[in-house]
C-alpha cells in the first residue's frame, strides 16, 4: 500500500473515531449545561442571603424557628426541644432535621 493510501486510511480512522465520540460528548455537554444552570440558581439564591437573614425571627408565636429552613429556603419551621441529660439545650427542626445545641457556660 502506498504512503498516500496509508495516510488517507489513517485520516478516515481518526474521523470515524471522532464521530463515535460525538454522542457521548453531546450527552456530557447537556450534563454540564444543567449543572451550570444549577450553579447559577445557587448564586442567585446567595445574593438574597443577607437580606433574608436580616428578616430571620428566632421566635414566632412562642416557638424557636429553624435558621436552616429560613436562610436556605425562607420557610418558617419550628424547632422542638430534644431531651438531654446535660444542662445544654438541644433542638431539632421538624422539617429538615437541623440540630441546634445551646451550650450554656459553666
Amino acid at each position: 500500500m502506498s504512503v498516500v493510501q496509508e495516510l488517507s486510511d489513517l485520516a478516515i480512522e481518526i474521523a470515524e473515531e471522532m464521530e463515535r465520540r460525538r454522542s457521548g460528548l453531546q450527552a456530557e455537554l447537556l450534563k454540564i449545561e444543567a449543572r451550570k444552570r444549577d450553579i447559577e440558581a445557587d448564586l442567585r439564591a446567595t445574593d438574597l442571603i443577607r437580606e433574608r437573614l436580616s428578616r430571620f425571627r428566632v421566635i414566632i408565636n412562642g416557638d424557636y424557628q429553624c435558621p436552616n429552613c429560613w436562610v436556605r429556603h425562607e420557610i418558617k419551621s419550628k424547632l422542638t426541644p430534644v431531651p438531654s441529660d446535660t444542662k445544654n439545650d438541644f433542638f431539632r427542626c421538624v422539617r429538615c432535621g437541623c440540630e441546634a445545641l445551646v451550650d450554656w457556660p459553666d
